[in-house]
């Protein structure tokens, strides 16, 4: 081949690639923009939740002491030992009857004096009746007479009143003699609630015996941010490492002072309580550690995205969406609630519409796409739905995009 056609051939490609790049990077060319996109998604609709995480640590909801009572007598025995499981009705300890009779004998001696109060006021409102039935006036002295039976009958009334209360007081000492008279020679106290018996006083100082309730709660401390975010009855899920997926409670109750005092130096921390639901936490025990989840805020039914595919711009949030047309399009969005990686679209989007997680460039001339071979969507049925025409058409277009 000449020589001078070869220069020509040569120039003419140096030419035509000038050209086209010449045309690609010219402001407002009308050659098409091409983007490749190897990821995307949809805005789909979904729930949110923010939570605050803490710890805390298993302890019983309540505590009942037991009391030893030396006037009922002098103390024979425990029947419980610390850690027993116990139920309603289980013995707990025996008194002695040593004192039981003095017991008695004392509140009757107390009641007969009451009686003789009793019975010396009747006989004192009985003499003022008879006094005052005898007095006999004449009509210059009825002035008289009707202050001195005035007198008369609120004296009668200050003793009827005096009567009435001494009588209350006899009735209640009886009660406590019918009391200790019903009981046995030796007196044996009783639980009245289900519990573990925590501690029991062998120096019989009181309370004699703690019983901690079967009824689990978790405790812990909140930070002073913690506290200000944090209030009661809030929903929290808790997680235990001997039971496979979570429990739920809430927030029963924060303390309003730092468990330790105000401090000016150091952190201050405030108590709280879970109350766990009716039936959950059968598993744990007093002592155990568990994690926390405080849902802080719960958004359902809102439009979500992917954190990550949202761009910042001189103070307004926006992303790229594939529009109907297969075009890439810029749109301004008005962000939400954020939460591990998950965000809320208060406006801008809608359900549906696809957002672009990654692309090899942004631009605002909503250029076309191309995306990955999905080698899935490839087969002989697919290739036989499609025209000669067609054939041809992603033919070329593959070897001019690439």
């Amino acid at each position: 081949m000449k020589k001078w056609l070869i220069r020509i051939l040569l120039l003419s490609l140096v030419l035509f690639v000038f050209l086209n790049i010449y045309l690609i990077v010219k402001k407002d060319s009308k050659v098409e923009r091409v983007v490749y996109l190897d990821q995307w998604t949809s805005v789909k609709v979904g729930d949110l939740t923010q939570t605050i995480a803490t710890s805390g640590v298993v302890a019983p909801a309540e505590e009942h002491h037991i009391y030893f009572d030396s006037k009922l007598g002098s103390f024979k025995q425990f029947f419980v030992k610390q850690g027993e499981h116990i139920t309603p009705g289980t013995s707990l300890y025996e008194y002695n009857e040593v004192n039981l009779e003095r017991e008695i004998h004392r509140l009757e001696t107390e009641k007969n004096k009451i009686d003789q109060q009793i019975m010396s006021l009747e006989e004192h409102i009985y003499h003022l009746d008879n006094y005052k039935s005898s007095l006999q006036f004449n009509e210059e002295e009825q002035g008289t007479a009707k202050t001195i039976e005035i007198n008369i009958d609120k004296d009668i009334l200050n003793k009827e009143l005096e009567k009435d209360m001494l009588l209350n007081e006899a009735e209640k000492y009886e009660e406590q003699i019918n009391a200790l008279k019903d009981q046995s020679d030796t007196l044996i106290v009783e639980s009245e609630v289900e519990g573990i018996v925590k501690e029991i006083n062998v120096g019989l100082k009181n309370p004699l015996i703690t019983i901690s309730s079967v009824v689990p709660v978790i405790k812990g401390d909140l930070t002073e941010e913690e506290r200000n975010k944090i209030t009661e009855g809030m929903k929290v899920n808790i997680y235990s490492d001997i039971k496979k997926g979570k429990m739920t409670g809430s927030i029963e109750q924060i303390s309003p002072l730092p468990a330790d005092g105000p401090k000016v130096e150091g952190k201050s921390l405030y108590p709280f309580t879970v109350k766990l639901e009716e039936g959950e936490g059968t598993e744990l025990y007093s002592g155990m550690h568990v994690n926390l989840s405080v849902i802080f805020k719960k958004l359902t039914d809102v439009l979500i995205i992917p954190q990550n595919s949202i761009a910042k711009k001189s103070n307004h949030h926006y992303v790229f969406i594939i529009n109907h047309k297969g075009k890439l399009q810029r749109r301004k969005i008005k962000p939400g609630l954020k939460v591990n990686g998950k965000q809320e679209i208060i406006d801008g989007l809608k359900q549906g519409e696809l957002v672009v997680l990654s692309i090899t460039k942004k631009s605002d001339d909503k250029p076309s796409i191309i995306t990955p071979l999905q080698l899935s969507d490839v087969n002989k049925k697919s290739l036989k739905q499609m025209t000669k025409r067609q054939v041809l058409k992603y033919i070329l277009l593959g070897v001019t995009k690439s």
